[in-house]
């Protein structure tokens, strides 16, 4: 019987990410030519109802809202196939009320990232796609906010700020400045904050690189799980994600939804 391979390479510009074809699904890395690895790694387990889930690091698609009977599920077995360039991954365990299917490829210079969540149950299921990114240590998170334009007094909020019951709003690694916030990856006391960001767009600086996911802005007429955060931030346990949200979607049997992550890696000196 063929083994399936460790990792699938996905190329674009000057980063290359290894799509795992053992289980997830999940990039298990992402290597830029000058910088290295950018992405993290953990030892760290947390329990879900069917037992132990190691968090293992890299990038994965999980499912909102958050809750450890349908959100904590460990990888999986996974299929692949080949895709424009890229890759296809699907879990494949019928035993999941979800199943998860992430698509990598190169658009130029830049990775389209799909996460596809499909009910393969029997019953409706209200969820989201949530796509979780963990970076290494050492660099800072900046969730940019819309500029002011000349014609408008700012009477309409330009982002909402959402933190966890486990988050210290006057912890010093969350600044902001007119631009909007800045979170410093370090070590610290355990750390969660989201923005409802009507520019869909989170970078993460490390050194001179900037490395940028896109998403869909939030839309005030869609329904969103963590009140609103479409994009979020967790450092904690000597790790850092960056997460993305979609809106909620009652899925019945069969029925699927995607969302969509743009990946770029630029110099802050440029």
């Amino acid at each position: 019987m063929t083994q399936p391979a460790p990792y699938i390479e996905v190329a674009a510009g000057t980063m290359r990410a290894r799509v795992s074809g053992e289980s997830g699904p999940r990039i298990i890395g992402l290597e830029v030519d000058g910088h290295g690895e950018l992405l993290g790694s953990t030892a760290v387990v947390v329990d879900g109802d069917a037992g132990p889930v190691p968090l293992i690091g890299g990038h994965r698609l999980w499912s909102a809202p958050e809750t450890r009977a349908t959100t904590y599920v460990a990888d999986a077995p996974v299929l692949t196939s080949e895709l424009d360039g890229g890759v296809r991954v699907e879990s494949n365990d019928t035993g999941q009320t979800l199943m998860k299917v992430m698509e990598v490829r190169p658009s130029g210079s830049s990775l389209i990232v799909d996460h596809t969540l499909v009910n393969v149950s029997s019953e409706s299921v209200e969820t989201a796609a949530w796509a979780i990114t963990m970076v290494r240590l050492g660099g800072a998170v900046v969730i940019p906010v819309p500029e002011r334009g000349l014609d408008e007094v700012g009477l309409q909020a330009s982002f909402a700020l959402v933190a966890w019951p486990y988050s210290d709003p006057a912890d010093p690694r969350l600044t902001f400045d007119k631009s909007g916030a800045r979170i410093s990856v370090e070590e610290g006391p355990t750390f969660k904050v989201g923005v409802s960001s009507l520019l869909g767009r989170v970078e993460y600086v490390l050194g001179d690189l900037r490395f940028t996911k896109t998403i869909e802005p939030y839309d005030p007429t869609e329904r969103y799980a963590d009140l609103g955060a479409v994009i979020q931030v967790y450092v904690g346990s000597g790790f850092c994600e960056i997460e993305t949200l979609g809106p909620l979607r009652n899925l019945t049997p069969g029925d699927s939804v995607t969302h969509r992550e743009v990946w770029e890696v630029g110099s802050t000196t440029g």
